[in-house]
């Protein structure tokens, strides 16, 4: 069963992960990030760096009315400092660094 929009919106505030119709989210800070996707395409990161939270993400509008939506929730609810990111290929994971 896949979570509501409600439950992903606790769940990326908690860095927990779900598995809703069309995104989800996997991961471990503490290891190689917690990423966010919408269907196979990485849409947002966060990881601990030095100073604590840093969340990567990728500008809403790059792709549909409905992953430009969850692309605004990761830029309101996940922690840290934001840094903006080329949105990734269709279907590929975010360059970072």
């Amino acid at each position: 069963m896949s979570d509501s929009y409600r439950a992903i919106e606790d769940k990326l505030a908690q860095l927990a992960p779900f598995n809703g119709h069309s995104m989800s989210a996997r991961g471990n800070v503490e290891q190689d990030g917690y990423r966010v996707y919408s269907r196979a395409t990485e849409i947002a990161r966060t990881v601990r760096g030095p100073e604590g939270f840093v969340t990567y993400y990728s500008p809403s509008g790059t792709y549909s009315v409905t992953t430009s939506r969850q692309q605004n929730l990761c830029a309101a609810l996940l922690p840290g400092e934001k840094i903006r990111v080329e949105a990734a290929p269709r279907g590929h994971d975010l360059t970072i660094g």
